[in-house]
Order: C-alpha cells, then structure tokens, then sequence
C-alpha cells in the first residue's frame, strides 16, 4: 500500500459518489437526498440497507443542524461493518490548510504536505467532525528525511509537546487534546548498537518507550536497516507503516491493532460530540537535522 491507496479514496469520490447523489427518486431513501438526510453515514447505514457495500457521496443532518454531504464507506473498515464518515482525506493534491506540497527530491512524481515551518515543534491540522462518533479508524503515511528519533525526546511526557518525531492523531480542541495514535519514525531497526536511543521499541537494539498517555496505541517503522543517512537525505519509499508487510519485516511496532489501519473505541465520557480530529507532524530538531512529510492520511469515524 502507498500513497496511490489515499488518492484512490479522492477517485472514488468522483465517480462512485457522484452517481450515488444524482439518483433521482420521489421516495425518502435516507440519505440519498438533501430532503432525507440522515444524522451521520453510520444512521444511514442502519436505516437505509440500499445504502450497504456502497462508497460515496450521502446527505447528513450534522449536530449543528446543516444539512451537507459527506463521505462514506458503507463497508467494512478496520474490522467494523456499519457506515463509516471520513473526516479526513489528506494527500499531496489535497494539503491541509498552510501546509505546502513537497516533491521529494531525487524523484519526478513522489509529492507530499510539508508542515508550514522548518522550525522544531508540533503544527497542526484540524478536521472538524460534525457528528455523533464513537470509533475512530484510520491508515496514515508518511515520507522522511535526515535523522528523526522515534521517543527519544522524553522527559516530554506532555501531549502537547513533540513528544515524537512522527505523526500524533488526537482529537478534542487543542487545549484538551486526547490521543488516538500514534505514528513514529525511528533512527533504525537494525543498526545503532552503540546508542540505540534513537531506534523504534521494538527494533533489534530497541529505543525508549513512548509517554504513558501513547500506551500501544501506536505504530514506529525506520527508513532504513543500516546507519541512517546524513540529515540533507530524502528516503524515497513512503510506506513506513502503510505496507504492513514492510513494516513488520524490520522488527517495527506494526503488529498490534488492526495494522495497517488503527482502530480507537472512544468512551463517552472523554468525548464531546462535536470533537475535531487534529493531525500533527512532530519533531524535536529543525529541517536542517530532520523531517517528517505526511504522504496520506484517512480517517473515519462512527
């Protein structure tokens, strides 16, 4: 799996949701209308058993009381069957907002979103959802460059530090953040004898674990099995947690979960219903030492 996977999503978008929301009908199918909206692609699913094996475009009345379309895999996702609503279909033809697509160097096609700075620090990407969920699921990936250090940044124990050089998916507002996942990226899986601080958990020379809040909610994969190299260097193959298989080959954390996708059941009682999902690209040192470029990231909630 790489980044086609994430652009495939968009494809899907444009010729099976189109079909879906152009059908005409007098009738109140839910969800298929703006007329008979449903109150989240999940309600749709139980209400409407047209609507199953489907992915597209459907009608939902948000909590705010808008009436908007919204994207759905009427399929399984993570292990779960019953109406999944993506939240965010992130690529490097669809950045978030400020951030900037990045061709990575040495190749004619492979592009990704590069956070707004080349500061250190966390930046940020907010996805509003809308809804009332309960389940959250989702496949992220990502390119690299130079030397980024998997945990080994602790004593930040903080959620809202660069905790990790990686990605941090939460979500609540940002001055309540909880988190969901985590996405790490270590110094190498097979090398580092002498100082493996900088190396995944569960590389040969294992690193630090993650903060407390992490628990093994999370995944961490390396570029490379050797030393890594120099801080200017792009790694070129993207598939640092998506391609399971690559992952799991390096003595990586990508085995627990419902890999390569992660799958978080939220209790009501740290959740608000119109809680936004934050997407964060983390790391401790600036671009000159290392960086972390989002090459997709989908994810749904139910």
């Amino acid at each position: 799996m790489n980044a086609v996977y994430f652009l495939n999503i968009l494809m899907a978008t444009m010729v099976i949701g189109r079909s879906i929301i152009l059908s005409k009908d007098t009738d109140c199918r839910v969800g298929y209308t703006k007329d008979c909206p449903g109150k989240s692609c999940s309600d749709i699913y139980q209400r409407n058993s047209e609507t199953r094996g489907f992915v597209g475009y459907f009608w939902v009345q948000t909590n705010e009381g808008d009436i908007i379309q919204e994207f759905c895999f009427m399929n399984s996702q993570c292990g779960m069957t019953g109406g999944w609503t993506v939240v965010v279909n992130a690529h490097s033809y669809k950045c978030p907002k400020d951030w900037q697509r990045f061709v990575i160097p040495g190749t004619n096609y492979k592009a990704a979103c590069k956070p707004p700075s080349d500061d250190a620090g966390c930046y940020s990407a907010m996805f509003p959802t809308r809804i009332h969920f309960k389940y959250i699921c989702g496949v992220v990936d990502a390119y690299t460059k130079g030397t980024p250090d998997a945990f080994s940044q602790r004593p930040m124990d903080s959620i809202n530090q660069p905790y990790l050089d990686g990605i941090s998916i939460t979500y609540g507002t940002s001055d309540k953040r909880r988190h969901v996942w985590s996405y790490a990226v270590g110094y190498s899986s097979e090398d580092s004898a002498a100082d493996p601080k900088g190396n995944c958990p569960c590389a040969a020379y294992p690193g630090p674990k993650p903060p407390s809040f992490v628990r093994d909610d999370y995944y961490c994969n390396s570029p490379t099995t050797g030393i890594p190299q120099p801080s200017e260097y792009h790694y070129q193959n993207e598939s640092l947690w998506s391609d399971i298989a690559y992952c799991s080959e390096k003595h990586s954390c990508c085995a627990q979960g419902e890999a390569p996708y992660f799958l978080r059941d939220i209790p009501d009682s740290s959740r608000v219903d119109t809680d936004p999902i934050e997407v964060r690209i983390c790391t401790d040192e600036g671009w000159e030492d290392e960086g972390i470029m989002l090459a997709g990231a989908t994810i749904m909630v139910m």
